[in-house]
């Protein structure tokens, strides 16, 4: 695995948010988070933060990049 740290700009991180909006399936209930919530953090997050919730949703941890979405806000 690279140690090396990815730059995101915009479009890129628009791109991811739509990507990962489709992958993922979106549930309701109390606290959940959405599209809305997964946009802000490509827009807001550090290049680390975002990585760290790509790597998990690459090995097929979707309830730990939910949390990372979650810790953020």
């Amino acid at each position: 695995m690279s140690t090396r740290s990815k730059k995101y700009n915009l479009q890129s991180r628009i791109n991811r948010t739509e990507a990962i909006y489709g992958a993922l399936d979106e549930a309701a209930y109390e606290g959940n988070l959405g599209m809305v919530e997964v946009a802000r953090f490509y827009m807001n997050a550090d290049d680390s933060q975002i990585q760290e919730f790509e790597s998990e949703m690459d090995n097929g941890n979707e309830t730990e990049a939910w949390d990372i979405v979650q810790r953020f806000h």
